[in-house]
Protein backbone atom coordinates (compact mmCIF):
# COMPACT_ATOMS: atom_id res chain seq x y z
CA UNK A 1 0.00 0.00 0.00
CA UNK A 2 1.26 3.53 -0.75
CA UNK A 3 2.18 5.68 2.22
CA UNK A 4 1.33 9.37 2.46
CA UNK A 5 4.18 11.42 4.02
CA UNK A 6 3.92 15.03 5.15
CA UNK A 7 6.71 17.37 4.03
CA UNK A 8 6.19 19.83 6.83
CA UNK A 9 3.99 22.85 7.48
CA UNK A 10 2.91 24.50 4.24
CA UNK A 11 4.89 22.09 2.07
CA UNK A 12 2.16 19.53 1.34
CA UNK A 13 2.84 15.82 1.18
CA UNK A 14 4.18 13.06 -1.07
CA UNK A 15 2.99 9.54 -1.78
CA UNK A 16 5.64 6.83 -1.41
CA UNK A 17 4.99 3.53 -3.19
CA UNK A 18 6.59 0.26 -2.02
CA UNK A 19 9.60 -1.03 -3.96
CA UNK A 20 8.69 -3.32 -6.85
CA UNK A 21 5.34 -1.69 -7.62
CA UNK A 22 6.57 0.43 -10.53
CA UNK A 23 4.94 -1.73 -13.21
CA UNK A 24 1.63 -1.81 -11.35
CA UNK A 25 1.70 1.96 -10.92
CA UNK A 26 2.40 2.39 -14.65
CA UNK A 27 -0.47 0.01 -15.52
CA UNK A 28 -2.77 1.85 -13.13
CA UNK A 29 -1.88 5.19 -14.70
CA UNK A 30 -2.54 3.88 -18.22
CA UNK A 31 -5.88 2.35 -17.25
CA UNK A 32 -7.07 5.51 -15.52
CA UNK A 33 -6.51 7.48 -18.71
CA UNK A 34 -9.58 5.72 -20.10
CA UNK A 35 -11.49 4.29 -17.13
CA UNK A 36 -12.28 5.86 -13.75
CA UNK A 37 -14.63 3.40 -12.09
CA UNK A 38 -12.87 1.53 -9.25
CA UNK A 39 -14.22 -1.91 -10.21
CA UNK A 40 -13.25 -1.27 -13.84
CA UNK A 41 -9.70 -0.37 -12.87
CA UNK A 42 -9.34 -3.17 -10.31
CA UNK A 43 -10.49 -5.94 -12.66
CA UNK A 44 -8.22 -4.73 -15.46
CA UNK A 45 -5.28 -4.74 -13.05
CA UNK A 46 -6.16 -8.33 -12.10
CA UNK A 47 -6.31 -9.33 -15.76
CA UNK A 48 -2.87 -7.79 -16.15
CA UNK A 49 -1.53 -10.08 -13.43
CA UNK A 50 -1.21 -7.58 -10.60
CA UNK A 51 -2.23 -8.37 -7.00
CA UNK A 52 -5.62 -6.88 -6.14
CA UNK A 53 -8.30 -7.34 -3.49
CA UNK A 54 -10.59 -10.36 -3.88
CA UNK A 55 -13.51 -8.13 -4.87
CA UNK A 56 -11.68 -7.24 -8.10
CA UNK A 57 -10.80 -10.83 -9.08
CA UNK A 58 -13.03 -13.79 -8.25
CA UNK A 59 -15.53 -11.51 -6.52
CA UNK A 60 -15.93 -9.41 -9.67
CA UNK A 61 -16.12 -12.53 -11.86
CA UNK A 62 -18.81 -14.06 -9.65
CA UNK A 63 -20.90 -10.89 -9.95
CA UNK A 64 -20.34 -10.82 -13.74
CA UNK A 65 -21.36 -14.48 -14.02
CA UNK A 66 -24.63 -13.86 -12.16
CA UNK A 67 -25.40 -10.91 -14.46
CA UNK A 68 -24.57 -12.87 -17.61
CA UNK A 69 -26.71 -15.85 -16.60
CA UNK A 70 -29.62 -13.50 -15.95
CA UNK A 71 -29.12 -11.84 -19.35
CA UNK A 72 -29.14 -15.25 -21.04
CA UNK A 73 -32.35 -16.22 -19.22
CA UNK A 74 -33.92 -12.97 -20.45
CA UNK A 75 -32.69 -13.66 -23.98
CA UNK A 76 -34.28 -17.12 -23.90
CA UNK A 77 -37.60 -15.55 -22.92
CA UNK A 78 -37.21 -12.99 -25.72
CA UNK A 79 -36.35 -15.69 -28.26
CA UNK A 80 -39.39 -17.73 -27.21
CA UNK A 81 -41.52 -14.64 -27.88
CA UNK A 82 -39.97 -14.28 -31.34
CA UNK A 83 -40.83 -17.91 -32.10
CA UNK A 84 -44.25 -17.80 -30.48
CA UNK A 85 -47.34 -19.03 -32.36
CA UNK A 86 -49.14 -16.04 -30.86
CA UNK A 87 -48.74 -13.49 -33.67
CA UNK A 88 -49.39 -10.51 -31.40
CA UNK A 89 -46.64 -11.66 -29.05
CA UNK A 90 -44.15 -12.43 -31.82
CA UNK A 91 -44.94 -9.18 -33.69
CA UNK A 92 -44.24 -7.13 -30.56
CA UNK A 93 -40.97 -9.01 -30.08
CA UNK A 94 -39.91 -8.34 -33.68
CA UNK A 95 -40.82 -4.66 -33.31
CA UNK A 96 -38.65 -4.54 -30.20
CA UNK A 97 -35.81 -6.20 -32.11
CA UNK A 98 -36.11 -3.76 -35.01
CA UNK A 99 -35.94 -0.74 -32.70
CA UNK A 100 -32.33 -1.49 -31.76
CA UNK A 101 -31.29 -0.45 -35.28
CA UNK A 102 -31.73 3.19 -34.33
CA UNK A 103 -31.97 3.14 -30.52
CA UNK A 104 -29.36 5.01 -28.52
CA UNK A 105 -26.64 2.66 -27.25
CA UNK A 106 -24.77 3.85 -24.16
CA UNK A 107 -21.70 1.59 -24.32
CA UNK A 108 -18.88 1.72 -26.85
CA UNK A 109 -18.50 -1.94 -27.80
CA UNK A 110 -22.11 -2.53 -29.00
CA UNK A 111 -21.97 0.85 -30.77
CA UNK A 112 -18.88 -0.35 -32.64
CA UNK A 113 -20.66 -3.53 -33.68
CA UNK A 114 -23.63 -1.59 -35.04
CA UNK A 115 -21.35 0.79 -36.90
CA UNK A 116 -19.47 -2.14 -38.43
CA UNK A 117 -22.50 -3.99 -39.77
CA UNK A 118 -24.66 -0.92 -40.46
CA UNK A 119 -27.89 0.03 -38.73
CA UNK A 120 -30.10 -1.77 -41.26
CA UNK A 121 -28.42 -5.10 -40.48
CA UNK A 122 -27.93 -4.71 -36.73
CA UNK A 123 -31.20 -6.37 -35.74
CA UNK A 124 -30.23 -9.41 -37.83
CA UNK A 125 -26.79 -9.48 -36.19
CA UNK A 126 -28.39 -9.30 -32.75
CA UNK A 127 -30.68 -12.21 -33.69
CA UNK A 128 -27.58 -14.28 -34.47
CA UNK A 129 -26.07 -13.28 -31.10
CA UNK A 130 -29.31 -14.23 -29.34
CA UNK A 131 -29.31 -17.65 -31.01
CA UNK A 132 -25.66 -18.25 -30.08
CA UNK A 133 -26.07 -17.10 -26.46
CA UNK A 134 -29.16 -19.26 -25.89
CA UNK A 135 -27.67 -22.41 -27.42
CA UNK A 136 -29.95 -22.33 -30.46
CA UNK A 137 -27.61 -21.40 -33.32
CA UNK A 138 -27.44 -24.04 -36.05
CA UNK A 139 -26.62 -22.19 -39.26
CA UNK A 140 -27.17 -18.88 -41.02
CA UNK A 141 -30.57 -18.23 -42.56
CA UNK A 142 -29.02 -17.03 -45.81
CA UNK A 143 -25.83 -15.67 -47.40
CA UNK A 144 -26.63 -12.08 -46.44
CA UNK A 145 -26.89 -12.94 -42.75
CA UNK A 146 -23.61 -14.84 -42.95
CA UNK A 147 -21.93 -11.92 -44.67
CA UNK A 148 -22.86 -9.23 -42.15
CA UNK A 149 -22.12 -11.61 -39.28
CA UNK A 150 -18.62 -12.06 -40.68
CA UNK A 151 -18.36 -8.28 -40.98
CA UNK A 152 -19.49 -7.87 -37.37
CA UNK A 153 -16.83 -10.36 -36.22
CA UNK A 154 -14.15 -8.75 -38.38
CA UNK A 155 -13.70 -11.98 -40.36
CA UNK A 156 -13.84 -10.79 -43.93
CA UNK A 157 -12.75 -13.07 -46.74
CA UNK A 158 -9.18 -12.46 -47.90
CA UNK A 159 -6.91 -12.97 -50.86
CA UNK A 160 -5.57 -16.53 -50.54
CA UNK A 161 -2.10 -15.18 -51.29
CA UNK A 162 -2.04 -12.79 -48.32
CA UNK A 163 0.88 -13.62 -46.01
CA UNK A 164 1.74 -16.63 -48.10
CA UNK A 165 -1.71 -18.14 -47.76
CA UNK A 166 -1.56 -18.41 -43.95
CA UNK A 167 -4.85 -16.52 -43.64
CA UNK A 168 -6.75 -18.77 -46.02
CA UNK A 169 -8.74 -20.18 -43.10
CA UNK A 170 -10.58 -16.86 -42.94
CA UNK A 171 -12.44 -17.88 -46.08
CA UNK A 172 -13.89 -20.98 -44.40
CA UNK A 173 -17.43 -20.92 -43.05
CA UNK A 174 -17.69 -19.58 -39.48
CA UNK A 175 -20.96 -21.45 -38.88
CA UNK A 176 -19.38 -24.63 -37.39
CA UNK A 177 -17.35 -22.63 -34.85
CA UNK A 178 -20.35 -20.51 -33.86
CA UNK A 179 -22.44 -23.68 -33.56
CA UNK A 180 -19.86 -25.20 -31.20
CA UNK A 181 -19.81 -21.99 -29.17
CA UNK A 182 -23.60 -21.95 -29.04
CA UNK A 183 -23.80 -25.53 -27.78
CA UNK A 184 -21.22 -24.73 -25.10
CA UNK A 185 -23.14 -21.67 -23.90
CA UNK A 186 -26.39 -23.59 -23.92
CA UNK A 187 -24.94 -26.41 -21.81
CA UNK A 188 -23.05 -24.42 -19.16
CA UNK A 189 -24.08 -21.45 -17.06
CA UNK A 190 -21.35 -18.93 -16.29
CA UNK A 191 -21.79 -19.48 -12.55
CA UNK A 192 -21.25 -23.22 -13.03
CA UNK A 193 -18.10 -22.60 -15.07
CA UNK A 194 -16.55 -20.49 -12.32
CA UNK A 195 -17.49 -22.99 -9.60
CA UNK A 196 -15.41 -25.65 -11.36
CA UNK A 197 -12.27 -23.50 -11.18
CA UNK A 198 -9.94 -23.43 -8.19
CA UNK A 199 -8.06 -20.19 -7.54
CA UNK A 200 -4.89 -21.70 -9.04
CA UNK A 201 -6.73 -22.90 -12.16
CA UNK A 202 -8.38 -19.51 -12.52
CA UNK A 203 -5.00 -17.78 -12.34
CA UNK A 204 -3.58 -20.11 -15.00
CA UNK A 205 -6.56 -19.41 -17.27
CA UNK A 206 -6.07 -15.68 -16.68
CA UNK A 207 -2.40 -15.89 -17.69
CA UNK A 208 -3.27 -17.77 -20.88
CA UNK A 209 -6.16 -15.45 -21.67
CA UNK A 210 -4.20 -12.22 -21.45
CA UNK A 211 -1.14 -13.69 -23.18
CA UNK A 212 -3.25 -15.07 -26.02
CA UNK A 213 -5.45 -12.04 -26.59
CA UNK A 214 -2.79 -9.39 -26.03
CA UNK A 215 -0.39 -11.44 -28.15
CA UNK A 216 -2.88 -11.69 -31.02
CA UNK A 217 -3.60 -7.96 -30.72
CA UNK A 218 0.14 -7.20 -30.80
CA UNK A 219 0.63 -9.48 -33.81
CA UNK A 220 -2.32 -7.82 -35.56
CA UNK A 221 -1.04 -4.29 -34.89
CA UNK A 222 2.47 -5.06 -36.15
CA UNK A 223 1.36 -6.87 -39.31
CA UNK A 224 -1.38 -4.30 -40.03
CA UNK A 225 1.21 -1.53 -39.82
CA UNK A 226 3.47 -3.33 -42.26
CA UNK A 227 0.62 -4.14 -44.65
CA UNK A 228 -0.79 -0.63 -44.44
CA UNK A 229 -4.27 -1.96 -43.62
CA UNK A 230 -6.05 -3.78 -40.81
CA UNK A 231 -5.34 -7.49 -40.64
CA UNK A 232 -8.62 -9.37 -41.22
CA UNK A 233 -9.73 -11.66 -38.41
CA UNK A 234 -7.29 -10.25 -35.86
CA UNK A 235 -7.79 -6.48 -35.67
CA UNK A 236 -11.14 -6.95 -33.89
CA UNK A 237 -9.26 -8.55 -30.95
CA UNK A 238 -7.27 -5.38 -30.43
CA UNK A 239 -10.48 -3.38 -30.66
CA UNK A 240 -12.17 -5.53 -28.00
CA UNK A 241 -9.29 -5.06 -25.57
CA UNK A 242 -9.39 -1.31 -26.11
CA UNK A 243 -13.11 -0.52 -26.01
CA UNK A 244 -14.84 -3.31 -24.06
CA UNK A 245 -15.91 -2.56 -20.49
CA UNK A 246 -14.61 -4.66 -17.62
CA UNK A 247 -17.95 -6.50 -17.36
CA UNK A 248 -17.73 -7.43 -21.06
CA UNK A 249 -14.13 -8.59 -20.65
CA UNK A 250 -15.22 -10.64 -17.64
CA UNK A 251 -17.90 -12.37 -19.72
CA UNK A 252 -15.40 -13.12 -22.48
CA UNK A 253 -12.91 -14.41 -19.94
CA UNK A 254 -15.42 -16.75 -18.29
CA UNK A 255 -16.42 -18.08 -21.72
CA UNK A 256 -12.71 -18.60 -22.40
CA UNK A 257 -12.41 -20.62 -19.16
CA UNK A 258 -14.85 -23.12 -20.64
CA UNK A 259 -13.60 -22.88 -24.23
CA UNK A 260 -10.02 -23.79 -23.33
CA UNK A 261 -11.34 -27.16 -22.11
CA UNK A 262 -13.30 -27.90 -25.26
CA UNK A 263 -11.76 -30.19 -27.93
CA UNK A 264 -12.85 -27.92 -30.79
CA UNK A 265 -10.71 -25.01 -29.60
CA UNK A 266 -7.71 -26.81 -31.04
CA UNK A 267 -4.06 -26.31 -30.23
CA UNK A 268 -4.25 -22.91 -28.57
CA UNK A 269 -1.06 -23.73 -26.66
CA UNK A 270 0.64 -23.98 -30.05
CA UNK A 271 -0.67 -20.51 -30.88
CA UNK A 272 0.75 -19.18 -27.61
CA UNK A 273 4.12 -20.68 -28.47
CA UNK A 274 4.03 -19.12 -31.94
CA UNK A 275 3.17 -15.70 -30.48
CA UNK A 276 6.12 -15.93 -28.08
CA UNK A 277 8.42 -16.81 -30.97
CA UNK A 278 7.03 -13.85 -32.94
CA UNK A 279 7.91 -11.45 -30.12
CA UNK A 280 11.40 -12.93 -29.80
CA UNK A 281 11.97 -12.66 -33.56
CA UNK A 282 10.92 -9.00 -33.54
CA UNK A 283 13.17 -8.28 -30.57
CA UNK A 284 16.13 -9.97 -32.28
CA UNK A 285 15.40 -8.05 -35.46
CA UNK A 286 15.37 -4.77 -33.56
CA UNK A 287 18.74 -5.61 -31.95
CA UNK A 288 20.35 -6.56 -35.27
CA UNK A 289 19.15 -3.40 -37.02
CA UNK A 290 19.54 -1.07 -34.05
Amino acid sequence: MPIQKALGRGRGSITVYPAGTEQQLLALTNIRKHFRDLDEVGFRLWLGGFPVALRFSRGYLNSAAVQCDQHIRNLKIFRDRLESDDENLSDRAFDELNRINTAKISTRFPRRLRKRVGSKNFDGAVRVIVDIATGQFIDFQDKDVEQFTRTMLGIKKVDNQMLGGTLGWLNDSVAPTLRDLSVMLGDHSFCEILQRYSDDDLDKARQEFIELFSGLAYFSNIISERLGKKLPGFSVISEILNVARAIELAWIFIAWCQMRRMPWVGNYLGILKALRMFRVALANQAVSTG
